[in-house]
């Protein structure tokens, strides 16, 4: 695919995200596939991250369409487990991860204090992301534990 879908598209993003935190396949080979080599790589994901940082803190009760879109596509490529799946975090620990990650921490000590490695924390939210959608009471728990509720 080439890299300038993946500036474009959430869900081919989220897709390369989630073949990265999979780990299976060598990482180098994974992002040459895409015509990436692992600096582009950090541009790319760094530019995602931000939009979706700015999707997530925009105001409003509902989860963004943006962040949804990417959490829906990371579980299709099969980080996000089946709906009666085991989550692979508990929401408690989710939320304490997205509240050092949102205070500007540094993200590897911030995914530390909770136990949680990158790939769990996106497997994490691609597992309640949806599930939020789905249950509005679960999304206000959720705002609840990040001390916005």
């Amino acid at each position: 695919m080439p890299a300038h879908k993946l500036d474009q598209d959430v869900r081919a993003y989220a897709a390369l995200a989630a073949a990265l935190a999979n780990g299976e396949r060598l990482r180098e080979v994974v992002l040459a596939e895409h015509g990436l080599d692992e600096e582009s790589w950090e541009r790319l994901d760094d530019a995602w991250q931000e939009r979706l940082s700015a999707a997530a803190d925009a105001p409003g009760d509902e989860v963004p369409a943006l962040v949804a879109a990417f959490s829906e596509a990371f579980a299709e490529a099969g980080r996000g487990g089946a709906p009666g799946a085991d989550p692979p975090a508990s929401l408690e620990c989710f939320a304490r991860a997205t509240r050092g990650l949102g205070r500007g921490a540094d993200p590897a000590a911030a995914l530390a204090a909770t136990a949680l490695t990158l790939a769990g924390y996106l497997r994490a939210q691609a597992y309640w992301t949806p599930r939020m959608i789905a249950k509005p009471e679960l999304a206000a728990r959720f705002r609840e534990l990040l001390g916005e509720g």
